[in-house]
């Protein structure tokens, strides 16, 4: 595993390849995640599955990331490639982040649900893109990012973990409430 930083040979964020460019990446940075997270989303091809507490705006309120996320749910829209479950749906709503809002225009392909009160305490944080990369922050160490452009075997299990929770999640409120 390699250390992200700004002086890290090889570790370009730029220069990965969704599927094909593997080895783990660990990043304290939340401005290197975010980037990360935003090369990885510009990449999608078919899904891109997001577990987040609150859709931290650091990471997910920025411009790279929300188009990707706009031109995938626009070009796969019969598909369900959009899909974010949310620890805490009220705080993201209250500060009418813009992934709320593109929600509010996309739903049919942009799908927003909260993680049940009961399960909320065992959550990571994670984005998985197509079949391939994921970016996860592991609860107990939440300054930490574990990055990796192409490891299928890590995506299989974090997608079967979301599939689980996504089963048991509702639309929240707060959300019903703006598509009125």
């Amino acid at each position: 595993m390699a250390d992200l930083d700004e002086s890290t040979p090889g570790s370009k964020i730029g220069t990965r390849v969704l599927g094909e460019t593997a080895g783990l990446l660990r990043c304290d940075s939340a401005r290197l995640a975010a980037q990360a997270m935003a090369a990885m989303a510009a990449q999608a091809r078919r899904e891109l599955i997001l577990l987040t507490p609150d859709l931290e705006p650091p990471l997910y309120d920025q411009p790279g990331f929300l188009e990707a996320v706009r031109r995938l749910a626009i070009e796969r829209a019969a598909h369900r490639p959009v899909r974010v479950l949310l620890i805490d749906a009220e705080a993201a709503v209250r500060r009418s982040l813009r992934l709320v809002e593109l929600a509010r225009r996309l739903s049919s392909s942009l799908q927003i649900a909260s993680v049940p009160e009961e399960l909320a305490e065992q959550c990571d944080a994670y984005l998985l893109v197509d079949d391939d990369g994921y970016c996860l922050r592991r609860r107990s160490a939440m300054s930490s990012w574990l990055i990796d452009f192409a490891d299928v075997a890590g995506v299989r299990a974090l997608r079967a973990e979301f599939e689980r929770i996504w089963e048991q999640a509702d639309t929240p409120l707060e959300l019903r409430r703006l598509h009125i």
